[in-house]
């Protein structure tokens, strides 16, 4: 576990490739930024955007995504979306089971 700022444990996971929650998260995102490529990708460092992991905020999970070098904006953009209504870690952890 990570700590936050507010000192409390900071509940890290991360999504399956390919998963159901993968593809709901990168449709979210998508639709959050407006971009028509998925990856945005910079012309010039040929920066994307990038899952970083899936941590707990109150309640529920939310996915973090980032773009070092967004072309619309020209700068890092940090993007945080909210997990699907009744998603949770274990649902990961289940699916990765069956597959094995």
């Amino acid at each position: 576990m990570v700590e936050n700022r507010t000192d409390a444990p900071l509940e890290l996971e991360s999504l399956r490739v390919r998963s159901r929650e993968w593809t709901a998260a990168w449709r979210e995102l998508v639709k959050l930024t407006g971009d028509t490529d998925r990856m945005a990708e910079c012309p010039l460092s040929g920066e994307t955007w990038g899952y970083m992991c899936t941590f707990r905020r109150g309640d529920s999970w939310v996915h973090e995504f980032r773009h070092r070098n967004h072309p619309a904006l020209g700068r890092r953009w940090l993007l945080h979306v909210k997990a699907s209504v009744g998603w949770s870690p274990e649902d990961e952890r289940r699916t990765r089971r069956t597959l094995h």
